[in-house]
C-alpha cells in the first residue's frame, strides 16, 4: 500500500464496532489503524499524522471530545468523524464548535460511513494535487462558488462543511461585500434541506407597514391596495 494512501485512525473501546468500521474501510486506498484506548489512539495520531480520525464519543478514560480537542491542537487540518450511541443537538453543536468534520449517530449504516470517508478522503487527494502547481491550486481552491487560497479561506471552507449538516439557523456578520449571501448559499446547497428553496431578502429595503405582508403574504382586499393575492416569502 502507497504511503500516498489517505490514513484513517480508529479509535473505539468497543472491539466489535472498531474490527466491523475497520473491515468496512479496509478497501478504497486507506491505509488503516485502530486503538482501543483513546491515549493509545492520540500516540498513533501523533505519530502517523492522518487526514481523518474516527473516533467514538463514550469511551473510558478520555472522551471523545477531549480527543477531538488534542487532535485540533496537534493539527487541525486532520478531520474527525465523533460517532456516539448517546446523540443529543447539544453534543453535536459541541462537537461542531470545537472542530469536528462530522457526527454520526450509532448504529452507523456501513453505506453512510463508507460515503462520509469516501468524500473527506476525495477532499485530502484534490489537496494534495492540489498542492503540485499554482494553476491547480487556484483551480482546486474554489469552494461553492467563492474562490480564495489564503489559510482563512480556507478555514472558512472547513467551517462551512462541518457546520451545514447540523445547524438550522446560522447568524453571519460581516461588512457589505465581504460575501455573507455566497456563504449562506453554500450553507444551504451543502445541507440537509437543500432540495428547497433558497430565499433572499433585504430587510431595510422592506417598508415597516409592508413587512408582515412582504414575509407571510396576503389575500385581494386585505388592505387599501391589495389588487391580488400575494405569496410570502415563507
Amino acid at each position: 500500500m502507497s504511503r500516498d494512501d489517505v490514513c484513517v485512525v480508529i479509535i473505539d473501546d468497543n472491539t466489535a464496532a472498531l474490527e466491523l468500521f475497520s473491515a468496512a474501510l479496509e478497501s478504497g486506498g486507506l491505509r488503516i489503524f485502530t486503538a482501543t484506548n483513546p491515549a493509545e489512539g492520540i500516540e498513533i495520531v501523533f505519530r502517523e499524522r492522518p487526514q481523518i480520525v474516527l473516533t467514538d464519543l463514550v469511551m473510558s478514560g478520555m472522551n471523545g471530545l477531549e480527543v477531538l480537542d488534542r487532535i485540533v491542537a496537534f493539527d487541525p487540518a486532520i478531520d474527525v468523524i465523533l460517532i456516539t450511541a448517546h446523540y443529543t443537538s447539544e453534543s453535536a453543536v459541541e462537537a461542531i464548535r470545537r472542530g469536528a468534520a462530522d457526527y454520526l449517530n450509532k448504529p452507523v449504516p456501513i453505506s453512510v460511513l463508507k460515503d462520509r470517508i469516501g468524500c473527506l478522503s476525495e477532499r485530502v487527494r484534490h489537496r494534495q494535487k492540489a498542492m503540485t502547481t499554482d494553476d491547480s491550486a487556484l483551480a482546486h481552491n474554489g469552494f461553492e462558488g467563492m474562490v480564495g487560497r489564503s489559510s482563512t479561506m480556507g478555514e472558512l471552507y472547513s467551517r462551512l462543511r462541518r457546520i451545514a449538516p447540523h445547524y438550522r439557523s446560522v447568524l453571519l456578520t460581516g461588512e457589505t461585500g465581504t460575501g455573507k449571501e455566497l456563504a449562506a448559499r453554500a450553507l444551504h446547497r451543502l445541507s440537509p434541506v437543500r432540495a428547497g428553496n433558497f430565499v433572499v431578502l433585504n430587510c431595510s429595503a422592506v417598508v415597516e407597514t409592508l413587512f408582515e405582508s412582504e414575509l407571510f403574504g396576503h389575500t385581494r382586499g386585505a388592505f387599501t391596495g391589495a389588487d391580488r393575492d400575494k405569496t410570502g416569502l415563507f
